[in-house]
């Protein structure tokens, strides 16, 4: 999957190699503007949109999933916001401690 914050750049991509799934990175100040950017992402033929961990919501996930775009958090480290990423049902996240996300998926059996 190729993540970007440039639309030119997914946009080239998508025509360059169609079948090479793509997400828009929404920066953290952008979410203002987040019913133009999930647009945008299904305009450009994107699969997800990948989201700054604190600007997700119950809200945001699940218009996404309305729309079948995956949903993908960064930089998530603290094991409570890796827990609160998983509790929302996030696709993926970003860490730089995958042993805390393991930890807390360990944990629970009722996760995938």
């Amino acid at each position: 999957m190729v993540w970007s914050f440039l639309p030119p750049v997914l946009e080239a991509m998508q025509q360059a190699e169609p079948r090479l799934p793509g997400s828009l990175l929404i920066a953290p100040g952008s979410m203002g503007q987040w019913p133009s950017l999930r647009e945008l992402a299904l305009r450009l033929g994107l699969q997800a949109v990948s989201v700054f961990h604190l600007n997700l919501s119950a809200e945001i996930v699940a218009q996404a999933r309305r729309i079948d775009l995956a949903v993908y958090a960064w930089t998530a480290d603290a094991e409570s916001d890796i827990q609160r990423l998983l509790d929302l049902g996030v696709d993926g996240i970003v860490t730089d401690y995958p042993e805390r996300a393991l930890a807390l998926l360990g944990r629970s059996a009722d996760r995938p």
